[in-house]
């Protein structure tokens, strides 16, 4: 990974003491992710892509609670990322980049497949598209 030792010091800094990280993990800890499948009408109502990324080392959200997530949303795609723990974009940024890079893409060429299909609809009604108004 690339955590060098800036980067631990700037955590370290921003963290106080330690006691400030441990009342987080704590607080991660103690949320009611058992309680996840209790709100399964509103996750699968989530129909937009979604990427779940996930550390395989996660020491603060478990594992198994991106699998329930993944079985709960209609269109997502879960990545479980190697040697990585809770911040698998900082400890593993060669491999969590490029996922994001794809996953943004993808989504750019949806949502301008999108418009230009509302275009198309706007032009079989007669009416310019927006890109022709004042030509």
């Amino acid at each position: 990974g690339l955590i060098t030792p800036a980067l631990v010091e700037a955590y370290a800094e921003t963290l106080g003491d330690g006691r400030s990280l441990a009342a987080a993990a704590g607080v991660l800890r103690a949320a009611e992710f058992d309680r996840l499948p209790e709100y399964q009408r509103e996750f699968r109502g989530i129909t937009h892509p979604a990427l779940l990324i996930w550390g395989a080392g996660d020491t603060i959200i478990p594992l198994s609670l991106a699998y329930k997530a993944y079985d709960l949303l209609a269109n997502a795609t879960l990545k479980i990322i190697p040697e990585a723990g809770h911040l698998p974009h900082e400890e593993r940024p060669e491999l969590v980049n490029p996922l994001l890079l794809k996953f943004l893409a993808r989504a750019e060429r949806d949502w301008r497949r999108r418009v230009n299909t509302e275009n198309e609809r706007i032009v079989h009604k007669d009416l310019k598209p927006f890109s022709q108004i004042g030509n």
